[in-house]
């Protein structure tokens, strides 16, 4: 999928929140769909410094496709990452054909030389394209160091045929929650299917259990969570969601929503929605905060 100039924003953002160091990963080569300058501006708007780049560093782009086409005059996620002061930058793809530093099929282990080797791994739309989603997962959680960080821009709503999955944030809140991450951040992003990479992004804040939004737009997840000592990688997790509905507080069993949801015939709960549209989640995002705009 690569990074838009709003996906650019939304890491730099990060980097700001709780900078990054030591060794990066990238699951799959990264098409940036920016220029040096573009980079160099976004970074700035987020009160970053740009970091000096070496005499006679490449800044053309690295993915051969984009070769003689109009992407041709973008960087490369290398250098992005070298803006931010990183110089420790590898790709793990599944084939050579971009020049990947680390050859392999997510859909299979790992191997032991790559456990624990990375303090930051982007997932800028790779994981939809690994079927077994459960090792690629495990994966990342194998790969990054106790303090690394994992963010993912994963594809939600709207981009059917692009891989084999669309996701929802409660995936990874769940994943890396029940294995023990922590300062975990979910946000969804609505933007426009064609134009992406030159229209900016809105952006909502979302939780594990809340947050629905319904869009004529695209649909992205973006997640960050951060591995401990005590983090783990295999536990399967149980849905918040019906955890809630399994083993409720005393707070959710009795709260006004719950009790109208309970009393209400089915009915009545149908005519509110249809014409008191703030209580209708496809009208606008329901349980969302409005984080801001990228891009």
């Amino acid at each position: 999928m690569g990074l838009a100039k709003a996906a650019l924003q939304f890491i730099a953002r990060e980097h700001t929140r709780k900078p990054f160091s030591g060794a990066v990963l990238t699951l799959g080569r990264q098409g940036v769909l920016a220029t040096l300058e573009d980079m160099r501006q976004t970074l700035i708007s987020e009160r970053i410094t740009p970091a000096m780049l070496s005499s006679g560093e490449d800044t053309r782009t690295n993915i051969p496709d984009w070769i003689g086409t109009p992407y041709e005059k973008n960087t490369s996620d290398v250098v992005f990452f070298k803006l931010l002061g990183l110089t420790d930058i590898k790709a793990l793809d599944y084939s050579e054909y971009e020049n990947a530093e680390i050859i392999h099929d997510l859909n299979l282990p790992v191997p032991n030389e790559l456990r624990d080797r990375f303090d930051l791994i982007v997932d800028a739309g790779t994981t939809e394209h690994v079927f077994d989603v459960r090792q690629s997962l495990t994966n990342i959680a194998h790969m990054l160091k106790p303090g690394g960080r994992i963010i993912h821009i994963s594809p939600a709503n709207n981009y059917t045929n692009h891989g084999f999955y669309q996701f929802s944030p409660t995936l990874y809140f769940d994943y890396y929650s029940a294995n023990a991450f922590v300062d975990l951040r979910g946000f969804i992003a609505e933007q426009d299917t064609y134009l992406y990479d030159v229209r900016p992004w809105d952006v909502f804040e979302a939780t594990a259990a809340t947050g629905r939004l319904t869009s004529a737009r695209s649909l992205m997840i973006m997640f960050v969570a951060e591995k401990t000592a005590r983090s783990t990688a295999d536990v399967i997790p149980v849905q918040t969601f019906y955890q809630q509905i399994y083993q409720p507080s005393i707070s959710q069993r009795f709260s006004v929503t719950a009790v109208l949801k309970h009393l209400l015939p089915y009915k009545v709960k149908v005519f509110l929605a249809r014409n008191l549209p703030f209580l209708d989640p496809l009208r606008k995002p329901w349980g969302l905060k409005r984080w801001g705009r990228l891009g």
